[in-house]
């Protein structure tokens, strides 16, 4: 009995090998053994039937190759297309991935198969596919097959059906033409197959997007229907595009005429807001939303003078807006020039200067002025809270002029009244030593007599 290792490299082994025959002799002889390692290929277990696939969705299928001794690799792993059977498959349908070309000892690799239907695909029909996998341990054969089925329409046809009650006349019809359209639809291409459920997918998502444009504009929301409207115009392009047949034809004619009424009631909103706007900001909005009304509308030249007298709008605003600053930053500087002259008496600013009374009124009146201006062009501009913010500082610097007047005022009183004492007791210390001296004077005389 020879024995070798199951370690032992393939290819030629020599070894010496006694025999003794006893009395006859002892004999040594060269044995050579040549090693071939076993390998072994399994395919995982897998169902050749992809069953009923519905059109335009991919279903994937994947098995494994492995070799299972473990001794040896397996080389030469190739799959492709088999050409001496019948199978009317696409090849373009059928995404074939292979890894590797090896396979190594005791390892697995992946095969995967990604069946997609397009094209010129038949609905209702099998279809089939065979593949021969070649590799160092033997051939295998792969066939395929799969039905290619309509797409899953119940959510739609559901949706529709939902559509059909709406209180909404157009939409209402609308629904309905699509849900009788969608039902009557029977085996064709992949590709009429495509157009009728993108005309239903679309149809669901311009209803859908109608009915809350138009309860938004019901409910005084014109500019928050204008997001649904966009959505509206992208489904009813795409109905354009995909329309192949007179039915769809119908829906699309349907939808861009509910769709166009609609836009054209939110553009004359638009343009009446911006002829009534009292102030800037609210007619750049209504000039913006008016031109995307007509840009929906496929009406360029519209949306183009709506977007110029955007334009204008805003100029208008930034002037305004600057104008308003430099009028409250004038204010500013002038109170802040005006407290120069004023006395502080601990927290307070008193005028106790009679001499800069003019200076201090001028610039109090100036800065009340001026930000009475700013609050005014503020709200010409749109910027209610800052107008808002400037006439309460009018307010303020109005009451601070007031109370520095009274007490100006109060403070004059009291000079007067001091100063009035002062002349009387004056007065009535000279009529004091007047009387004194005519009493000396009187005493003299009497005095001489």
């Amino acid at each position: 009995t020879i024995t070798i290792p199951v370690t032992a490299s393939e290819g030629p082994h020599e070894g010496k090998l006694r025999i003794d025959a006893g009395k006859a002799g002892l004999q040594d002889i060269t044995v050579t053994v040549t090693v071939e390692h076993a390998v072994k290929f399994e395919i995982s277990s897998y169902d050749p039937n992809f069953g009923r696939v519905d059109l335009l969705k991919s279903v994937p299928l994947e098995v494994s190759l492995s070799e299972t001794l473990g001794y040896k690799d397996i080389t030469a792993v190739k799959i492709q297309r088999e050409r001496n059977t019948v199978a009317d498959g696409k090849d373009d349908w059928m995404a074939v991935s292979l890894p590797a070309s090896i396979i190594q000892k005791g390892k697995t690799v992946p095969l995967k198969f990604t069946l997609r239907f397009r094209g010129e695909t038949i609905v209702g029909r099998t279809y089939t596919w065979q593949y021969f996998l070649s590799h160092s341990a033997g051939n295998e054969t792969i066939t395929l097959k799969a039905t290619a089925m309509p797409i899953d329409i119940e959510g739609t046809k559901s949706a529709l059906n939902t559509m059909k009650a709406s209180g909404n006349p157009e939409i209402s019809k609308i629904a309905g033409d699509t849900f009788n359209m969608l039902s009557s639809s029977g085996a064709g291409s992949a590709e009429s197959w495509a157009s009728v459920t993108t005309i239903a997918q679309c149809s669901v998502t311009f209803l859908d997007a109608m009915d809350r444009a138009v309860e938004a504009v019901g409910g005084g929301d014109q500019e928050g229907a204008l997001n649904d409207l966009l959505v509206a115009r992208i489904a009813v392009a795409t109905m354009y595009r995909s329309a192949k047949t007179q039915a769809q034809t119908n829906i699309y004619t349907a939808s861009n005429k509910f769709l166009k009424s609609t836009l054209e009631g939110e553009s004359a909103y638009f343009e009446k807001m911006a002829s009534d706007a009292d102030d800037d900001r609210t007619r750049i909005t209504a000039y913006r939303h008016s031109a995307t009304a007509y840009e929906l509308l496929n009406d360029p030249g519209r949306s183009g003078k709506a977007s110029n007298m955007a334009e204008e709008a805003i100029s208008s605003y930034n002037q305004r807006i600057e104008s308003a600053n430099d009028h409250y930053v004038n204010a500013d500087d002038a109170i802040r020039r005006a407290s120069e002259d004023l006395y502080r008496w601990g927290d307070a600013k008193l005028l106790v200067n009679p001499f800069v009374y003019d200076s201090t009124s001028y610039r109090y009146k100036f800065a009340v002025n001026e930000t009475e201006t700013s609050a005014e062009e503020y709200l010409a501009a749109g910027e209610f809270e800052l107008s808002e913010e400037s006439a309460v500082r009018a307010d303020e610097l109005q009451s601070q002029w007031l109370f520095l007047l009274g007490q100006f005022l109060m403070l004059m009183i009291g000079y007067v009244i001091l100063f009035v004492c002062a002349v009387l007791w004056c007065v009535l210390a000279f009529m004091a030593f007047t009387a004194d001296s005519r009493e000396e004077e009187f005493g003299d005389v009497v005095l001489l007599s």
